[in-house]
């Protein structure tokens, strides 16, 4: 009613008009424009959390609908459907009536994920993570970072970061930190599925439609997985799109560039290949953390945890240490890593002619020696050399903390081989590496060459 009041007073639409008036949370689809052909059309935004509160109080006092979950307040409630509209509020209602239930966490997050997919034409992915802290065993620097970030979120504070990189190596927990800082800060996590579309300024408008979407949540990390495939760069001439990219790209700069959303938005990028980030973009990044091979100590770390992961046990006698120190050589990702734990349960299976049995200290040793790995050396050290290149603090590197050194760190030995890392303060040597890199660039080009 308020809003048809509103059309009325605001728009000239009398009594009794005609005239269909179409109220959208989001952008018009196209078609919808060349159809509402002398309609009124508005767009109004998604309920925030007083109007979630209030509607929720209103549902609450019906007698026919449900109650909430053991714990679950109407001011809980009203906090974790932010981005969810009213309707889809009390269909969760009219759903826990039906089927005589209480209203769950679970439920509403089902819920909100198929309402904003509906709402941005199946265009943002959101979710609320349960990673906890100890899921990124091993990145010691990455956990020290998110303590302190959440700390001064908490306070208010106006300095914080806007924008975070994670770089890096395949397979070394990148989406996965992403995930555990929106579960630890209590954020939902926003994605961006594929938003370019066949049709002239159709990936333009669907851009503006996420963009829009995504900014009326309360609080949310707005992750970019893969973003050199996702966003890419700006070409020397035309990209052959008639500019989509350059528009696009030029675009989401801004969007992450508006002070307006710090404290409010955090934009978390990953990325396998940094190199092929635009240099604009990877300025709006003022945090980088590179992501390395993990180390003898973090694979003695990350070993229980996967283990767990997989629901395996350990058999008695077995020395992680030495586990740990064996594998180190291989310079395993976390991918590969779970792949010899794995591996190892298959044998420790095989062995004992059951499923599930636990694994011993030569299942585990037999795997270790029988891992092949499938990466390209030369290609690792590349991302490695990149990653480290755009590293935006000393103490972010893996061997590091806010204190300097730690005493329980690892640096790698090539690192210290080659003048790249100081091997008693652990900082950095830029230009001795961005010599190594020059030259591994020059052996990537000629290893192409010969191929």
């Amino acid at each position: 009613t308020e809003i048809l009041h509103m059309v009325s007073m605001d728009d000239g639409i009398a009594a009794g008009d005609s005239k269909l008036v179409i109220i959208s949370y989001g952008e018009m689809p196209a078609d919808m424009i060349t159809r509402s052909n002398g309609y009124r059309m508005i767009q109004i935004n998604l309920p925030c959390f007083e109007e979630r509160l209030g509607f929720i109080e209103f549902l609450k006092n019906r007698r026919t609908f449900p109650e909430l979950s053991d714990g679950l307040t109407a001011g809980d409630l009203a906090n974790i459907t932010s981005g969810m509209p009213l309707g889809e509020i009390e269909r969760l209602f009219r759903s826990g009536a039906h089927s005589k239930s209480e209203v769950t966490r679970n439920q509403v997050k089902d819920s909100k994920a198929r309402s904003i997919r509906q709402l941005t034409g199946d265009l943002l992915e959101v979710s609320e993570p349960d990673d906890g802290m100890e899921a990124v065993a091993g990145l010691k620097p990455v956990t020290e970072f998110f303590t302190n970030l959440k700390a001064q979120i908490l306070m208010n504070q106006k300095g914080v970061p806007q924008s975070l990189l994670l770089n890096g190596i395949p397979g070394t927990a990148k989406t996965l930190s992403a995930r555990v800082l929106a579960h630890y800060l209590g954020w939902v996590l926003i994605q961006f599925r594929n938003i370019r579309g066949p049709y002239v300024g159709q990936s333009e408008q669907q851009l503006e439609q996420v963009i829009r979407v995504a900014e009326q949540f309360e609080h949310s990390i707005i992750f970019f997985d893969e973003i050199d495939q996702l966003i890419g760069q700006r070409g020397t001439g035309g990209s052959g799109d008639s500019g989509t990219s350059e528009r696009m790209l030029a675009r989401i700069m801004s969007w992450m560039g508006d002070m307006k959303h710090r404290g409010k938005i955090l934009f978390v990028g990953a990325s396998n290949r940094p190199d092929l980030l635009d240099p604009a973009m990877v300025d709006r990044f003022r945090v980088s953390i590179p992501f390395l091979h993990p180390t003898g100590p973090d694979i003695l770390e990350l070993i229980p945890i996967l283990m767990k992961r997989f629901d395996r046990g350990l058999a008695k006698g077995v020395s992680l240490s030495q586990v740990a120190a064996a594998i180190a050589p291989l310079r395993p990702t976390g991918r590969s890593l779970q792949e010899i734990i794995i591996h190892a349960g298959f044998r420790a299976d095989h062995e004992k002619g059951r499923i599930g049995a636990a694994i011993g200290m030569k299942h585990l040793m037999d795997a270790a020696a029988d891992f092949l790995p499938s990466e390209d050396p030369l290609e690792m050290e590349f991302i490695t050399l990149t990653s480290l290149a755009m590293c935006s603090a000393n103490s972010f590197l893996p061997w590091m903390s806010m204190e300097g050194l730690r005493a329980d760190a690892e640096i790698p030995e090539e690192l210290i081989r080659d003048n790249i890392v100081d091997a008693k303060t652990g900082r950095l040597n830029k230009f001795e590496l961005h010599l190594k890199l020059r030259d591994i660039k020059q052996a990537r080009q000629y290893s192409r060459g010969l191929r």
